[in-house]
């Protein structure tokens, strides 16, 4: 069970701020909010802390790099297998995203790749998986709206 932790505005505030630049010096980011630098650094200390701020990372258009082709597979298993299945999934480099889902299909998997080749070959190893028993593989024509994550803040209460 997840455990919620008591975030407010500046804490809103602070996250939406890190999501426009995640390398905004807290000298600047207090500033913007009209609060002291000690206070960033202690609201960011406790956002790591309970792991609500995770990481500072960048966004990556993969196009740009070849990943031209990108697929989820919705993953039909044994239950007994699902633990082995999903380690050996991490070990995928194709393999960015690994969801547990509800359904006949309990795993699901986001799979980039530079070509159909490769797509293709990541898809068969994949197949090959001790326990896996089923795959549907849905393609991606167009991303309409990719990780804007800045609209959920408006939706928490504090």
């Amino acid at each position: 069970m997840t455990e919620n932790v008591e975030i407010d505005k500046l804490d809103i505030m602070i996250l939406a701020k890190l999501l426009e630049d995640s390398r905004i010096p807290f000298r600047r980011l207090a500033r913007n909010l009209s609060v002291s630098e000690s206070t960033i650094y202690l609201r960011v200390r406790k956002l790591r802390n309970n792991r609500i701020l995770k990481s500072y990372t960048i966004d990556v258009d993969l196009n740009k790099l070849g990943f031209l082709q990108q697929v989820y597979v919705e993953i039909k298993a044994m239950p007994q297998y699902i633990k082995n299945i999903v380690e050996e999934l991490k070990e995928k480099p194709n393999v960015l995203e690994i969801y547990e889902v509800s359904g006949e299909y309990p795993l699901l998997l986001k799979i980039v790749s530079t070509s159909n080749e490769e797509l293709s070959s990541t898809i068969d190893e994949i197949a090959l998986i001790k326990g896996i028993t089923e795959m549907k593989v849905k393609y991606v024509f167009k991303t309409l709206e990719s990780k804007n994550i800045g609209k959920v803040f408006s939706r928490l209460s504090v």
